[in-house]
């Protein structure tokens, strides 16, 4: 017996709504930033990548970081994090 066209296309909205659902979660409630860029954005983190988000992620300040040219600086720690900050509080104004 096949299944119905409609119950498989109610079934993958279903999922996609469950995937979204988790996303959302792991970003907002849990501070998944690492879950904003490669999941929802679509960004390829490598470890160093890790590190300089856990560390902007730990700084009580500001803080300065540094990497060559071309590792991914602005996309993944500027351009992350506002989108982040913003999901997070609408209101929250950003300079950049």
């Amino acid at each position: 017996m096949k299944p119905e066209p409609s119950s498989l296309v109610d079934a993958l909205a279903s999922v996609r709504a469950m995937r979204r659902e988790v996303l959302r979660r792991l970003v907002l409630d849990e501070g998944r930033i690492d879950v904003l860029a490669e999941h929802v954005l679509g960004y390829t983190l490598r470890p160093f990548h890790r590190d300089l988000l856990a560390f902007q992620s730990n700084a009580k300040d500001a803080c300065l970081q540094l990497a060559p040219r071309g590792f991914g600086k602005s996309t993944v720690l500027t351009i992350t994090r506002a989108i982040f900050e913003v999901l997070r509080n609408p209101d929250v104004r950003i300079l950049i």
